[in-house]
């Protein structure tokens, strides 16, 4: 059921000045919901897509949370999730990438896409796991070129 759909990020920025920041289009449109970063993903404490928003990834830093289809249902899980730079006194926010995931209930095969990656910048992943029931653990790099 939707409990076996799943994927953990973890974004790892890495500029030695930028902040990242990752921000939800379309949460409306999200199935399941994220929970607290865990290695454990049998403990999926559910937090709000404002929860992560209000996060900093520093430089040389990361940050971890998951999305999980919820129990008992056949909607398995999909999102969206942009990363950004964060606003500073001397620049404008600046988008760097799109982040696009799904684990359907109804697909045999898992979805997972990095686009419209803003010139300048690389953002690369490992993990994905596109034949699963869940995505699984996938880490997000994001450096400038």
């Amino acid at each position: 059921m939707g409990w076996a759909n799943w994927v953990l990020f973890r974004f790892v920025n890495k500029t030695v000045d930028d902040t990242l920041k990752l921000k939800f289009p379309n949460t409306d449109d999200h199935w399941g919901y994220p929970f607290a970063g865990t290695k454990d993903t049998n403990t999926r404490n559910r937090i709000e897509y404002s929860d992560i928003q209000q996060v900093d990834i520093k430089p040389k830093g990361s940050y971890s949370y998951g999305q999980t289809g919820k129990p008992n249902t056949f909607a398995g899980m999909e999102g969206t999730v942009d990363i950004y730079t964060k606003a500073t006194a001397g620049s404008e926010e600046e988008k760097i990438a799109r982040v696009f995931y799904s684990c359907s209930r109804h697909s045999p095969k898992n979805k997972f896409t990095i686009s419209d990656t803003a010139p300048g910048w690389q953002v690369t992943q490992w993990g994905a796991d596109l034949w699963g029931d869940a995505l699984g653990s996938i880490k997000i790099e994001v450096r400038r070129i």
